[in-house]
């Protein structure tokens, strides 16, 4: 199977949306500076989400550097997401069932997703890949950039409605 537009497609879509999230960075610049803040730990989680994706797709077309790339990117990815929530976790007021919910959206799935892509590249590297394993990438390599869309989405649209319902 040739997943060579496949990924040239991803690395496009991840480019793009990084530009957007770059958007919204600069239009709340001013409410990201702390690091127990939740909008800053969106911010760059969404952020090297979306860097790794566009790495990934990036060296798929090196048969070599694939597996290992995919291996780093989603260390990096997992250390990353761990790292910006952590800060949040312990600061945070909210209530609960709120805590839960980003919690979900902002560091369980994309740690799962993570893991998932980090099992199916230990499968490229051992030789073991097949269709399954590329399809096992690719579904994962198009719910994640779904989940940081959603959370960039938030970034741009939800800080400024909370800010007027704060006023």
């Amino acid at each position: 199977m040739d997943l060579n537009i496949f990924y040239t497609a991803l690395a496009t879509v991840a480019a793009t949306l990084l530009g957007l999230l770059f958007i919204a960075i600069q239009q709340n610049a001013g409410r990201l500076h702390d690091p127990p803040n939740r909008w800053r730990a969106i911010a760059v989680s969404t952020f090297y989400s979306y860097t790794v994706i566009l790495i990934v797709s990036l060296f798929t077309f090196i048969p070599l550097l694939r597996a290992p790339t995919m291996a780093v990117g989603c260390l990096i990815g997992i250390w990353r997401q761990v790292g910006a929530w952590l800060p949040v976790w312990r600061a945070t007021t909210t209530g609960r069932l709120a805590r839960l919910r980003e919690t979900f959206w902002t560091l369980v799935s994309p740690v799962f997703l993570y893991m998932s892509l980090l099992f199916a590249s230990s499968h490229l590297q051992q030789g073991k890949g097949d269709e399954a394993s590329e399809s096992s990438i690719a579904a994962v390599l198009i719910v994640l950039p779904v989940i940081v869309l959603r959370n960039s989405w938030r970034l741009l649209v939800e800080i400024p409605s909370e800010e007027r319902l704060n006023k």
